[in-house]
């Protein structure tokens, strides 16, 4: 869900720009929780979380300091079988679909994050003439990935931390995939009261523009809850199934 509405497209070579603005940042400066911009990181490309600086409350799991959605999702890959570090890209770029951007070098990256925090163990594969490396789920990923899936995501990362959580739950998971959908929907009904509180009267140009920029963001979060619809929906025939 682009931002377009508002601002203009972002250049592949700005990396750091919010949703195109000519406010630029770079992303490790981005206080998760202190940013109002209606622009905001809810509508960053998914690509770009790899880069974000994230503490995502999961108690006191060593998941906790996953720094990207697509760190629990690895866990997740694990958790059903080990695999190579090329194939776990493979399968997260299937799963997630077109809109995201997988760089391998951020994924090996939170391996290696996953493999310090005793989440994962890494040994030769097996294979003749092979130098690949096999991942490994251990006994510690169990709970941190059920603390990960308990977890509320911020409102800022929450489109993402959902669908990265639907591309590796398990049955057991559906019920909590139902607790973060509905507290997702809660936290944007809060946003779009205060953006609608806030909505200025038309009666100059300065006036109007302010007022399209506020609609921009309240089309984007009827979107989103049509979307939280739809999946609260599909969720509930798969456990009455």
């Amino acid at each position: 869900m682009a931002c377009s509405a508002v601002c203009p497209a972002r250049p592949a070579e700005q990396p750091g720009t919010v949703c195109g603005s000519v406010r630029t940042l770079k992303i490790r400066q981005i206080q998760v929780g202190a940013w109002n911009d209606p622009c905001s990181l809810l509508y960053l490309a998914p690509g770009e979380f790899e880069q974000l600086e994230i503490m995502a409350y999961t108690g006191n799991q060593a998941v906790s300091k996953t720094r990207s959605p697509l760190k629990g999702a690895l866990l997740g890959l694990l958790a059903q079988g080990p695999s190579h570090g090329y194939e776990l890209a493979n399968r997260l770029e299937r799963q997630l679909g077109p809109s995201w951007t997988i760089n391998r070098t951020s994924l090996y990256r939170m391996l290696r994050s996953l493999q310090a925090e005793g989440l994962i163990s890494a040994e030769p594969s097996d294979e003749t003439n092979s130098a690949r490396i096999v991942y490994r789920a251990t006994p510690s990923a169990e709970p941190a990935l059920v603390a990960w899936m308990d977890s509320p995501p911020p409102l800022g990362q929450a489109r993402a931390q959902l669908q990265t959580r639907m591309v590796v739950a398990r049955q057991e998971d559906m019920p909590r995939l139902l607790v973060a959908l509905n507290g997702y929907e809660r936290a944007l009904f809060a946003k779009r009261a205060e953006i609608e509180a806030g909505l200025p009267p038309r009666h100059s140009l300065r006036a109007a523009m302010m007022y399209l920029v506020r609609e921009a963001s309240l089309q984007q979060i009827r979107g989103e809850l049509v979307w939280i619809d739809a999946s609260r929906r599909m969720i509930l025939d798969l456990i009455g199934s």
